[in-house]
């Protein structure tokens, strides 16, 4: 899996019907839906908490290996933007979030299943994320996922995201008791459909976004997850 789209400045051009009511198919065991006191997440692979400061070098990374493979659906940095200054934007957005409620974006970790211990997870292969959190009308957010190169085509987005799905759709106060999670997809960004598909999101085909890719507004599929 590459990317799902960012839903920041989104903007919909056309809504039919509302999308129908689908119940993600979590297939991957999802556990410590949350795991309490540090916002983790978990799966059988995976272990899903936010970024800190000691995560800087790995980040950095992995994001400059992942920016080159995803820049065409979704660049990690904006223009001018040292990788440094990213992570130090990422990292001020991931505390703003947990602060105001308004995101849960978490750095995704590979769990060693010979390790109990998760503090000792590692390495870190992607981000998956929730943004835009609303809590007016509507109860949604909207999802983005990133990997890095050699972490792609093993199944890790399909698993990241029904571990961000339930987390988002579960009633609260365990979850964020949230009616729908969305994502716009560029056409052509076959690894993302095939993902986000397989963790229970559906395309809506009356619905479609445009969102900024780069200097660029690039029609995206509007796909969705519902309780």
């Amino acid at each position: 899996m590459g990317s799902l789209a960012r839903q920041t400045d989104r903007i919909v051009d056309r809504a039919a019907k509302p999308a129908s009511s689908v119940e993600p198919r979590l297939a991957i065991p999802v556990r410590d839906l949350p795991a309490a006191p540090d916002h983790a997440l978990r799966t059988e692979r995976l272990y899903l908490r936010p970024l800190t400061d000691a995560d800087r070098e790995e980040a950095i990374s992995l994001m400059v290996d992942a920016g080159h493979a995803v820049s065409e659906f979704l660049p990690l940095a904006e223009r001018g933007e040292t990788p440094e200054e990213w992570f130090a934007r990422e990292r001020m957005k991931t505390d703003d979030g947990l602060l105001r409620g308004g995101a849960v974006r978490r750095g995704v970790f590979l769990l060693d299943k010979q390790e109990a211990d998760v503090s000792n997870a590692g390495p870190l292969i992607g981000l998956a994320s929730l943004i835009n959190i609303s809590r007016g009308l509507q109860w949604e957010a909207d999802c983005v996922a990133w990997f890095g190169q050699r972490f792609q085509s093993r199944g890790f987005g399909t698993e990241s995201l029904c571990a961000v799905i339930a987390h988002a759709l579960a009633p609260l106060p365990d979850g964020l008791g949230l009616a729908a999670v969305n994502a716009g997809i560029v056409p052509g960004n076959t690894a993302s459909e095939i993902a986000a598909a397989r963790a229970g999101f559906k395309r809506d085909t009356g619905r479609e976004c445009h969102l900024r890719v780069g200097d660029r507004w690039v029609k995206h599929e509007f796909w969705s997850a519902t309780i």
